[in-house]
């Protein structure tokens, strides 16, 4: 965020942040749109909510190595990422100043 602000230089007051840790559901769409072999009972174990994320990610990677392997290159870099939503309201004369940037 503070890099955001900095590039754009405008009050932090003006910023609210928020995150996801782990982008389960990006997991869960890749593996099940996959030809990966085990793909039902890796997606079984990723849905599992009773177990916590850490948990679900290390009985992935035991029982399932070599597509654990397969998800750490092709799948995880593309889940690893940064979504900034930018509202903006203001008066009429400062969107035709913001137009003229």
């Amino acid at each position: 965020m503070e890099y955001v602000q900095r590039m754009v230089r405008l009050d932090e007051d003006l910023f609210s942040v928020s995150h996801t840790a782990e982008d389960w559901d990006g997991l869960r769409k890749f593996i099940a749109e996959s030809n990966m072999e085990h793909k039902q009972q890796i997606l079984d174990i990723a849905n599992d909510t009773s177990i916590k994320e850490d948990e679900r990610e290390a009985k992935i990677k035991t029982a399932f190595a070599d597509e654990y392997k397969f998800l750490l290159a092709t799948c995880y870099p593309a889940l690893r990422h940064s979504d900034y939503h930018i509202n903006i309201r203001c008066a009429h004369s400062m969107l035709t100043r913001l137009r003229l940037w």
